[in-house]
């Protein structure tokens, strides 16, 4: 049996209370920085929420043990609030995203000085707004250095962006609200939950696109140029990336010409389950799952069996999408080959 508690505490007073809810939505991804959450709630708790207060919220789930600080889902600001008026109906909605939405959203000029690692720069950036950033895996740091760092009158997020593609790093938000800088080289299988076709999977979906696919992949630098060409798409279909920072070398542009052609072609694989979490079908029948993973979550490695639809092998979550309404709990998990992020 699982249960969502969703608290949310003041801006002004830091005074936390519970939120009844009527319908939840959570979108987690690999390709934003921000969690992104809309709730509908009663009128009647109208008066526990308002716009940039933080809320929290909680996944309990019985078939994998955790300390309850684990059991953390999200931690959102709120963007908005908004109270609609129908016939003989009222109904709030209420919608946030991560607190690092004040890195991509605010505009100014500054500079990180000397020639500072990715890093570095991320938790200076991050400071200004009280954010904490982590490097994943923890207890180092093998970002590299940038020989320079500003921007003018604008966020600092695209470069940041860039300069994590350039050196193979992904940025996005943990549940706490941390900015994670994580490398995804050496990610590793969790092999105590599998997805399989008879274990909850409400539904499965694959899905062929090819409308951000293109056959030449133009990456220009300061002074170099590389092309990939994916044998894959039409002839004529042509992106051009333009990237003038001078510290980029030809070995870089060729890495984010082979990463852009390999994200843009891969195929998507899409499962529907019960719940936020692993259940006791999701659970191998052998080993501890005590300080396993609570909850699907994205940069999670799984075993995918699924024969009918011809798929079999280790696949990585890139986006979670969760539902949960009063009577029911389930996600959306999107899956993709790993070697897409490495």
């Amino acid at each position: 049996m699982s249960r969502i508690v969703v608290q949310s505490v003041s801006s002004n007073t830091n005074l936390s209370k519970e939120i009844t809810w009527e319908r939840i939505r959570i979108r987690k991804t690999l390709d934003e920085l921000c969690h992104y959450l809309e709730m509908y709630i009663p009128v009647s708790e109208r008066d526990k929420i308002h716009k940039h207060d933080r809320l929290t919220v909680h996944y309990f789930n019985g078939a994998v043990s955790a300390t309850a600080s684990r059991n953390l889902v999200t931690t959102i600001c709120v963007d908005e609030v908004c109270e609609k008026s129908e016939a003989n109906h009222r109904s709030l909605t209420v919608i946030g995203r991560s607190p690092a939405r004040d890195l991509v959203d605010s505009t100014w000029s500054d500079t990180v000085q000397g020639k500072a690692d990715l890093l570095t720069i991320v938790k200076t950036i991050g400071s200004k707004f009280g954010i904490t950033v982590e490097h994943i895996p923890a207890g180092g740091n093998t970002s590299q250095p940038v020989p320079s760092f500003s921007w003018e009158n604008e966020s600092p997020w695209t470069r940041l962006l860039t300069e994590a593609d350039n050196q193979g790093f992904i940025i996005t938000s943990n549940e706490q609200g941390n900015i994670q800088l994580i490398n995804p080289v050496g990610w590793k299988v969790n092999n105590k939950f599998l997805l399989a076709e008879g274990k909850s999977l409400k539904h499965i979906q694959t899905i062929e696109s090819g409308f951000e696919q293109f056959h030449e992949y133009i990456i220009k630098g300061a002074d170099y140029e590389t092309i990939a060409v994916d044998e894959q798409c039409p002839a004529g279909r042509v992106m051009t990336i333009n990237l003038t920072d001078r510290s980029i070398d030809e070995a870089k542009l060729r890495r984010r010409a082979k990463t852009e052609m390999q994200r843009r072609r891969q195929n998507k694989v899409q499962v529907m389950v019960t719940g936020w979490g692993p259940n006791n079908d999701h659970t191998l029948p052998y080993g501890n799952t005590h300080m396993e993973e609570v909850l699907w979550n994205p940069c999670s490695i799984v075993p995918l069996d699924i024969p009918n639809a011809g798929l079999s092998g280790n696949f990585l979550i890139s986006q979670v999408d969760y539902y949960a309404e009063t009577a029911l709990v389930e996600s959306t998990i999107t899956l993709l080959k790993p070697e897409v992020y490495t």
